[in-house]
């Protein structure tokens, strides 16, 4: 894009692809073929519309294709590069998907919403080491003995 922002549009499926280079071909011109219209043909000339679609893509700004591909109702999704983009992006603040209430990091919840109320958020993953001496007690002590540790590999006999 003309910004430098990304985005991810999802075309894989015939009509999405037709929608877009119908909704877009008199803007761009390169896109007003049905010589695409099939998935096979769009990867068979995988150069050709990567191509096309740089500069599709690098006619507008960002603004302009967050708001375009909703219009017309194509498949798409932000690009986020860096972790403030991901945090601040309006629909998962919406979503209340991050808390800060369990430690110096935003933790992402469980991002299905239960009716039931479920709380999906968790307590930070514990220190490394810090439930050693729990696990260990709480494990039967077994002597080590000769028997229960690894066997000498066996003897070859010589045939001579």
């Amino acid at each position: 894009m003309a910004t430098g922002r990304l985005l991810s549009l999802a075309t894989f499926e015939d009509k999405f692809w037709r929608e877009l280079r119908t909704a877009l071909g008199a803007e761009f011109p390169g896109l007003n073929t049905d010589a695409y219209d099939r998935r096979a043909a769009r990867a068979a000339a995988k150069e050709k519309i990567h191509d096309l679609l740089t500069a599709v893509f690098a006619a507008q700004d960002h603004a302009w294709w967050e708001r375009t591909p909703t219009e017309i109702g194509a498949p798409w999704a932000p690009v986020f590069t860096t972790a403030q983009q991901f945090l601040g992006d309006p629909h998962l603040t919406v979503r209340n998907l991050f808390s800060q209430a369990s430690g110096p990091a935003p933790q992402a919840r469980f991002p299905v919403r239960f009716g039931s109320g479920l709380n999906t958020f968790r307590t930070p993953a514990p220190e490394l080491g810090a439930h050693t001496r729990e696990v260990l007690e709480a494990m039967p002590s077994a002597p080590i003995t000769a028997a229960s540790g690894p066997r000498p590999p066996a003897r070859r006999r010589s045939r001579t």
